[in-house]
């Protein structure tokens, strides 16, 4: 089945929130448990109202998302039967369309993460360790080469 890409809509925060949570319970072991479900579509879905996203869907269910702030992309994700066949290199692709340069933040625990960053030409740029949870938040640059 083919993988169209459209940007999103409010109605796709349930959907969105629903990817995020699964991959919550992927990392459980060493993340906190995530929102219930309908204040994380409910605050989603504001964001999509005012910041770019974009949604990957095959057939009639969502698989993956991006959501770009100005230059930070604040949510890439992709379901996890999804993974490995191009569709997060997509939504990266048109999140960092027409920009010149991009800040992506993911937790050092997220090797896979950090990995498809280098991959697709991100550099570490710092590091903070996030309030509350103590987890180590590593900031990734792309720059678009001229």
């Amino acid at each position: 089945m083919s993988v169209t890409y459209r940007p999103a809509t409010s109605e796709d925060a349930t959907a969105y929130a629903r990817i995020i949570r699964a991959w919550g319970a992927e990392v459980s072991d060493w993340i906190d448990p995530m929102d219930a479900l309908a204040p994380m579509a409910a605050f989603w879905a504001e964001v999509f109202r005012q910041h770019p996203t974009w949604v990957a869907e095959e057939g009639d269910a969502i698989v993956g998302f991006a959501n770009r702030e100005d230059h930070h992309l604040c949510g890439l994700y992709v379901s996890r039967a999804a993974r490995g066949r191009g569709i997060g290199k997509a939504l990266l692709d048109l999140a960092r369309s027409g920009q010149p340069r991009l800040i992506a933040w993911s937790y050092e625990q997220n090797r896979a993460a950090r990995r498809f960053y280098r991959r697709e030409g991100f550099v570490e740029l710092c590091r903070e360790r996030e309030p509350g949870t103590g987890l180590m938040n590593v900031a990734h640059l792309w720059t678009r080469q001229a």
